[in-house]
């Protein structure tokens, strides 16, 4: 949480920097991001109007900034402002000078206009960050909830609540759920040190379990040996066609050996049926022979089976 604040007071402090400019520039900027050819132009106005403007987000995030500490909203203030800059550029973007204001019939300032859609953005941003899905009109009950147990406490009668929040029974149970559930993600589920993360929990199903590495080391020599024990065209095409990383296909051997696909797929049987009695005859170690083809070569698995 500290780091948090930290990293949110160094942004300020940089983007502080940025200085805002007049609405002519802004309406100035916006006449060449819709009228210029020029692409580098364009650009240009596009990332002077979103610099001049980044404090926008600052100003929007305190209507959410109070959501962030309640059961089950898992957002930082930092995802807020990312979502939030998207916003802006995608209004600076939009933006038109000549937009004017169907209630006041005013022409609409650029600020007005991005704070709108910055404020959409980050409410998606607060409601998709639950697991379990909260109607956005929810977070307007639930600040008004807050404040009133600020005000009365935290034993206020469901008679008081109704009349307060303007809802009937069935709305306030609904509400009191939502503000009160609490959702476990994946992500909280740690180790002691406070460093594991849920991934670290789940059992691997590729990585090759210790006791079998060793076995395999055992078992790379015994193939070997057993390998050089067979006919020097027997060895090349059980290694090309089952221990090569790029495994050889019948085709393959029979043009390589000028031999038939059918007199290939013979000499392969024979000598795997060779390995598999050798395999065999080691006795206590057979089931982890057969583990160590499991592991290492499931093609050669499949073939002596």
């Amino acid at each position: 949480m500290r780091n948090d604040q930290s990293c949110y007071d160094r942004y300020v402090r940089e983007i502080s920097q940025h200085h805002r400019i007049s609405v002519e520039r802004e309406a100035e900027l916006s006449r060449i991001i819709h009228g210029s050819r020029h692409g580098r132009t364009v650009e240009k106005a596009v990332d002077e109007m979103i610099h001049a403007n980044l404090l926008l987000v600052i100003h929007c995030l305190r209507d959410f900034k109070k959501f962030l500490d309640f059961p089950g909203i898992h957002i930082t203030a930092m995802d807020l402002i990312a979502e939030g800059n998207i916003a802006l550029m995608t209004a600076v973007r939009q933006y038109d000078e000549e937009y004017v204001s169907k209630a006041s019939g005013r022409p609409v300032k650029f600020s007005a206009y991005a704070c709108g859609i910055i404020r959409n953005r980050m409410r998606r941003a607060l409601k998709m960050a639950r697991l379990i899905r909260v109607p956005e009109q929810h977070f307007a009950y639930w600040s008004k909830m807050r404040q009133l147990e600020e005000e009365h406490g935290e034993d206020m009668s469901d008679e008081f609540l109704m009349d307060k929040l303007g809802v009937g029974a069935s709305k306030l149970r609904k509400l009191r759920q939502s503000f009160e559930s609490r959702v476990s993600m994946l992500e909280d589920i740690a180790g002691e040190d406070g460093e594991s993360q849920w991934a670290d929990l789940i059992p691997s199903t590729t990585a090759v379990p210790p006791d079998c590495e060793v076995d395999c080391r055992d078992m790379n020599r015994f193939l070997q040996n057993e390998l050089d024990r067979l006919p020097d065209r027997t060895q090349q095409m059980i290694s090309q066609a089952f221990l090569d990383e790029k495994r050889a296909s019948l085709g393959d051997l029979s043009e390589q050996f000028g031999v038939s696909r059918e007199r290939c797929r013979q000499v392969l049987a024979k000598g795997l049926t060779t390995l598999r009695a050798r395999i065999e005859s080691r006795g206590d170690h057979a089931v982890n022979a057969e583990r160590y083809f499991t592991v290492k070569f499931p093609a050669c698995v499949a073939a002596l089976s």
